[in-house]
């Protein structure tokens, strides 16, 4: 649940800039997103080793360097039939500058609302466990 969380709060905070600079819409990007972030993750970290080992090790650092390739790889070749699925994405005409300062006004107050609740649902948790 952690992940889709994240995910979508990720998603829905670009989506308007996606939008605005590619001209599509990404619903499928929130599932794309739970391989994504490890393989990229992964491939960074692989990539990291491979930089540390080849100043110790040079050998080992070209055998690592074949996982970072396979991470890349993977995640290429996932998103490239993720890419294939009808719904994943949307042509899109431009949208405005306006649009995309309404949707984060918007956006910014519901956080806001959501921390605002958050709050005083805690506190009256606390009031009733000291009653």
């Amino acid at each position: 649940f952690h992940s889709i969380s994240l995910s979508a709060a990720a998603w829905l905070g670009v989506m308007p800039i996606i939008a605005y600079y590619f001209k599509i819409w990404t619903p499928g990007g929130i599932i794309a997103n739970l391989y994504t972030i490890p393989l990229t993750f992964a491939a960074i970290s692989s990539s990291i080793c491979v930089i540390v080992f080849n100043l110790i090790w040079p050998g080992l650092a070209g055998i690592i360097g074949y996982s970072t390739a396979f991470f890349i790889q993977a995640n290429n070749f996932l998103n490239s039939r993720f890419a294939l699925v009808r719904g994943m994405y949307f042509e899109i005409e431009s949208i405005s500058i306006g649009f995309i300062a309404a949707y984060y006004s918007f956006y910014l107050t519901m956080l806001i609302l959501l921390n605002v609740k958050l709050k005083t649902n805690k506190s009256s948790l606390s009031r009733r466990k000291q009653a």
